[in-house]
């Protein structure tokens, strides 16, 4: 396969080398010193645990509108960090070349999994039992549906840890033995390596264990997040039954995930030092995937939305009139420019999307976009009076849920701690992938085409 250069942009020539000296530099590099930005995250990180603390002191868990925003931001970090891995996972079981300075910065965002479920925990006490509401837990014994969900959402964070590791063990191994290069060589990569030599057979299990992890992963992911917002969203609000409804949330919750990727590798390949390994490329190829994923937002959002506009039962009227036009109608409307109409107006354009800006705009736009949406399904879910109704009456319809000094902290503190925890990963896990892109490199020779140099690409497999 051959991969035509864009004219002005050639990408510099990268030695297996210099991938190792860059990548080992950046962990060692880092010491003990905290950058100002980490203490920042941290100390807000710290507050919003603080403010989580105190809310469920004050208000107990017997006031359900006072855990709305935490249910909010708790299911927005959901369709963020813990979805991003699936895009290392996808790319690795099509076996695609583009992915290996990628995967790893997919995979590194599993690092904020810890902060999604502690936001979860009060959660689980503030969540009403399943027994006379509408939900997928028809007859199970006790703890449905948040001893289930809890389950279920602890596997996954596991999970997203476990692929991480097993991922950089190589990696681990190469700064373990750099130490002949006059770097320091630090226990804890010995411990991390766990006696890994790179021998064939240790090849092998490490490409078959990534594979059905990363396969058990994408399995997992889904239905974890088709449990979170059926529980959590949907079957709170009397009459909004849908079996479109999982689908638009895992299908918004892998857009959200390419975004915050996205995001990452422009903040890395401006101020993180990857320019050689993050050129304009590779935001094209992704940029691809967001304006799929952005037009299937649409379509599983518009397939939801027509049967209950068709329908026209007085309690379906009621549930539109809460989540899409009247309460939560701005919301929606903002929810629909950021996710899919701006996106498919500017990504629609081929000079924009081999851009590195353009891409990034739109990922901002729809990162932005996903927690107003958050805000939408889960603020309407957590405001409901009474889910235990049948059907949505009109003076069930709860008001605009407003955010208390709490909620804001709570809010903001939760996105610090998931980034000083994405940041603390980054202190130890190398980037990027050592192995993947130095195995990508002796597959790739330049030569020139005509008036244009080309990279052409071998396929060992």
């Amino acid at each position: 396969m051959a991969e035509h250069a864009h004219a002005g942009h050639v990408a510099p020539e990268i030695t297996a080398r210099q991938t190792i000296e860059d990548a080992t530099r950046r962990v060692v590099s880092t010491g003990a010193k905290f950058a100002t930005l980490d203490i920042a995250l941290g100390v807000l990180g710290a507050i919003g645990l603080i403010a989580l603390v105190l809310n469920l002191i004050i208000e107990g868990t017997g006031n359900r509108e006072a855990w709305g925003y935490t249910a909010i931001v708790a299911g927005y970090l959901m369709s963020s960090v813990l979805s991003a891995p699936i895009l290392a996972v996808l790319l690795r079981l099509t076996r695609s070349d583009w992915r290996r300075p990628l995967s790893r910065i997919a995979e590194i965002q599993a690092a904020a999994g810890i902060v999604v479920y502690i936001l979860y925990l009060p959660l689980f006490f503030a969540i009403p039992e399943a027994e006379g509401r509408f939900t997928v837990w028809v007859e199970w014994p006790w703890g449905a549906p948040g001893f289930f969900s809890a389950v279920v959402l602890g596997l996954l964070v596991f999970g997203g840890y476990a692929l991480l590791y097993i991922s950089a063990i190589p990696d681990f191994a190469i700064v373990r033995d750099r130490s002949h290069d006059n770097l320091p060589r630090f226990e804890r990569y010995s411990r991390l390596a766990r006696g890994w030599y790179g021998n064939l057979r240790q090849w092998s299990v490490h490409r078959a264990g990534l594979g059905v992890l990363g396969g058990a992963y994408l399995i997992l992911y889904i239905w974890t997040v088709s449990l979170f917002f059926w529980d959590f969203g949907l079957s709170l609000v009397p009459s909004w039954r849908s079996s479109v409804f999982p689908g638009f949330a895992a299908m918004s919750s892998l857009q959200t995930g390419l975004a915050l990727i996205i995001v990452t590798m422009y903040a890395l390949q401006r101020w993180g030092g990857l320019q050689d390994y993050l050129t304009w490329d590779y935001f094209w190829s992704i940029s691809k995937l967001l304006l799929t994923t952005s037009l299937l937002w649409f379509y599983l959002w518009f397939s939801e939305f027509m049967i209950y506009w068709y329908g026209r039962k007085p309690d379906e009227i009621n549930v539109l009139e809460l989540v899409m036009f009247d309460v939560y109608g701005l919301p929606m409307l903002l929810t629909f420019l950021l996710n899919f109409a701006l996106p498919l107006f500017i990504l629609m354009w081929n000079r924009v999307r081999k851009t590195i800006g353009g891409p990034t705009l739109v990922a901002c736009l729809v990162l932005v976009g996903t927690f107003i949406d958050r805000l939408r399904i889960f603020g309407a879910a957590w405001g409901v009076e009474n889910p235990f109704a049948h059907e949505m009456e009109a003076d069930n319809i709860p008001d605009f849920l407003v955010p208390s000094v709490l909620d804001i902290l709570i809010v903001i503190g939760s996105l610090a701690a998931a980034a000083f925890c994405v940041r603390m990963a980054l202190r130890i896990v190398p980037l990027p992938s050592i192995w993947e892109v130095s195995g990508g490199i002796g597959l790739r020779v330049r030569r020139q085409y005509l008036n244009h140099p080309v990279t052409v690409i071998a396929k060992p497999e």
